[in-house]
């Protein structure tokens, strides 16, 4: 131990005390120096945050440029000028193809009830719309079966196991 180079057990016949209540001072001795040195420490790296937070945290508290609600009216202006754009661009598109069919009477029949109520409504336009995939032969019509695809119809005897 120590600077002495000595064992437990030189020490515990120099002093005259047991090994283990010799541990046990010295236990507490070295919990002693290192409170110390931790409270040392601590001082010393207080002090330099004070000096280091007097200087920059003055210089670093400087006023906005604008206030809260001025940035926010600015940011208002700023959507409300977006969405107009967003509105105009709209208002030109050729939205012809989205409108809905069936002439005013139709709908107004519709909507006020004298036609048959139902949760779903449907109007007639007279067109028929085109098929966008041309017809198939029979044989790509039918579902083809995957690579993992299994016959059921042959199992029906068999047991587990692979035994019949």
């Amino acid at each position: 131990m120590g600077l002495q180079g000595k064992t437990v057990d030189d020490l515990s016949k120099d002093l005259d005390l047991p090994a283990t209540q010799l541990l046990g001072l010295f236990n507490r001795t070295i919990k002693k120096m290192l409170d110390y040195i931790n409270q040392v420490q601590e001082k010393a790296l207080s002090k330099q945050l004070d000096k280091v937070g007097e200087t920059s945290a003055a210089s670093k508290m400087v006023p906005m440029a604008e206030s809260l609600a001025e940035e926010l009216n600015a940011g208002a202006d700023e959507l409300k000028k977006k969405q107009e754009k967003e509105y105009a661009q709209l208002k030109k598109a050729d939205l012809s193809q989205y409108v809905i069919k069936g002439s005013e009477e139709v709908w107004e029949q519709i909507l006020d009830g004298s036609a048959p109520s139902s949760k779903v409504i449907s109007i007639k336009t007279g067109e028929k719309r085109l098929n966008p995939e041309p017809a198939r032969d029979d044989d790509e019509q039918k579902p083809k079966r995957g690579r993992g695809a299994k016959n059921f119809k042959g199992l029906k005897g068999k047991k587990k196991g692979g035994k019949n």
